[in-house]
């Protein structure tokens, strides 16, 4: 379960086929809190009916399991999102720029975004850290894996 190149992906599933046995993949989306808390989402890519008999155990980490497709399609699907919350923060750490500029504190741009239709659950996760100025100063996991393809 781990946020990894597609094609490492595949050729570990490859390697997994010739000793007669079959990989899935799955990479959590999710902070460390929403995993602690039983909500993160897993994709799932591999083969179809592994997929069925592993669903059980993968829902008892997490509420939302999604098979993705066939081996490393879960890690592109999954660098996806990173490309999409990384988007995310950066628009929202500008609208909170461009309101302050414009004369609103910082604490109320904050609050108002995290209650406007703006607001997600990576907004909202991240949104007070970055207030704080307590992001970490190293992510925590390669979010760049996307830049990398």
């Amino acid at each position: 379960m781990s946020t990894i190149e597609p094609d490492e992906s595949r050729a570990v599933a490859a390697q997994f086929a010739k000793a007669g046995l079959i990989m899935l993949d799955g990479p959590l989306s999710g902070s460390p809190v929403t995993v602690v808390q039983g909500n993160a989402s897993i994709m799932i890519g591999g083969d179809a009916a592994a997929f069925e008999r592993a669903k059980p155990v993968l829902l008892a980490i997490g509420p939302k399991v999604t098979r993705i497709g066939a081996n490393g399609l879960a890690c592109q699907m999954k660098i996806a999102v990173n490309l999409l919350l990384m988007v995310e923060i950066i628009a929202f750490g500008e609208a909170v720029a461009l309101a302050e500029k414009g004369g609103v504190a910082r604490e109320v741009a904050v609050d108002a975004i995290l209650k406007s239709v703006a607001a997600s659950p990576v907004i909202g996760y991240r949104g007070p850290f970055i207030l704080d100025g307590k992001m970490p100063a190293v992510p925590l996991a390669d979010v760049t894996l996307q830049q990398k393809i």
